[in-house]
C-alpha cells in the first residue's frame, strides 16, 4: 500500500548511516539489497526496532538528490568505506548514495582522506 503512493523518482532522499554501514534499513549482506522490482519492503533488522518498512536500492539509486546525514565518532568507519572504499555496496549499503552530499560531523569525518 505504502508503495504504491511513493513516487517513481524523489526529489530529495535524506538518508542517515548507521555504524555497520546500513542505510535506510538496508543491512549489510542482507537480501533486499538485491531488489530490483519492488520500491518498498518489510524487512527484520538485526538491531531494535527488528520491524521495519524500508526503501529499496532502486529508490536511492533513481533519487534526484540524496543527502546523507552522519554524526558520532563510532559512524567514522562507516562513512570512510562509504566515501573512500571500494564500491561494494553489499558490504556497504549506505555506498548506495555515495554520489550524494554528505554532511558530517567533525568526529564522524575524522577518518575521511583529505583531497586537495
Amino acid at each position: 500500500a505504502y508503495e504504491a503512493l511513493l513516487p517513481q523518482r524523489l526529489d530529495l532522499l535524506v538518508l542517515g548511516l548507521g555504524d555497520d554501514g546500513h542505510t535506510a534499513s538496508l543491512f549489510p549482506e542482507a537480501a533486499p539489497l538485491a531488489e530490483t522490482r519492488r520500491r518498498v519492503l518489510a524487512v527484520r533488522a538485526p538491531r531494535p526496532p527488528v520491524d521495519r518498512l524500508t526503501i529499496t536500492p532502486p529508490v536511492i539509486r533513481v533519487a534526484r538528490r540524496t543527502i546523507g546525514l552522519v554524526a558520532g565518532a563510532n559512524k567514522a568507519a562507516a562513512l570512510s568505506r562509504v566515501i573512500d572504499g571500494p564500491y561494494a555496496p553489499v558490504r556497504t549499503p549506505g555506498q548506495l548514495a555515495r554520489s550524494g552530499l554528505w554532511i558530517a560531523d567533525r568526529a564522524a569525518a575524522a577518518r575521511l582522506e583529505v583531497r586537495r
